[in-house]
């Protein structure tokens, strides 16, 4: 069964980036699918972090269709949210907020299997995954907004991602991982067009 929930979450998620990639705003439709899928998967592997990083990319995906479509959070007369940059000072706030929540999720996760090993068995890499965890709600809010450094962050998770599942005997997960890299590398390109125009 987990390997018919993997492909599903294969199919639909390298679908919902490349969408993404195109600023196309169906790509938080498609999210939500591969995100429900990714959530199951993960708890059978014990990697809680990232299966409750799954369910919060639902909440996500539900804000970024009404931010991409228009429906909220635009200025005065846009019509469409336009690709803006970050300061430097707030990728390193960023940083430090992704480190320390991180720690704080690792803690958290190892106390609750603690408490509950028959819910949550003995966790892999908690520290990792909870970092990674953090680090991709970050990624994904920066997606959001179209801050065009969120294509770079992508590409440094995704190749640690990639490790990692290939670690754990995730092997399919891994290779679409491989492919959100060279979809996040085509992504840089498009996005960095857009952005000279204005």
């Amino acid at each position: 069964m987990s390997g018919v929930i993997e492909i599903i979450a294969f199919c639909t998620s390298a679908t919902s980036i490349f969408l993404a990639s195109r600023q196309k705003a169906v790509t938080f439709v498609l999210g939500v699918a591969n995100n429900t899928m990714f959530a199951i998967l993960f708890y059978q592997q014990h990697l809680y972090s990232i299966m409750a990083l799954q369910c919060s990319y639902i909440l996500l995906n539900i804000y970024g269709m009404a931010k991409w479509w228009g429906w909220v959070g635009l200025n005065g007369k846009e019509k469409k949210l336009k690709i803006s940059s970050l300061k430097v000072e707030e990728m390193g706030a960023l940083l430090a907020m992704v480190l320390a929540a991180g720690v704080l999720l690792a803690t958290f996760v190892v106390r609750m299997s603690g408490i509950v090993p028959e819910m949550f068995p003995s966790p892999k890499y908690p520290l990792l995954d909870a970092c990674l965890t953090t680090a991709s709600i970050v990624a994904q809010i920066l997606m959001i907004k179209k801050k065009i450094q969120v294509w770079c962050v992508w590409i440094i998770l995704n190749i640690i991602k990639t490790a990692l599942y290939f670690e754990v005997g995730l092997a399919l997960t891994a290779v679409l991982h491989i492919i959100y890299i060279g979809i996040a590398v085509d992504a840089i390109r498009h996005w960095t067009k857009e952005y000279r125009k204005y």
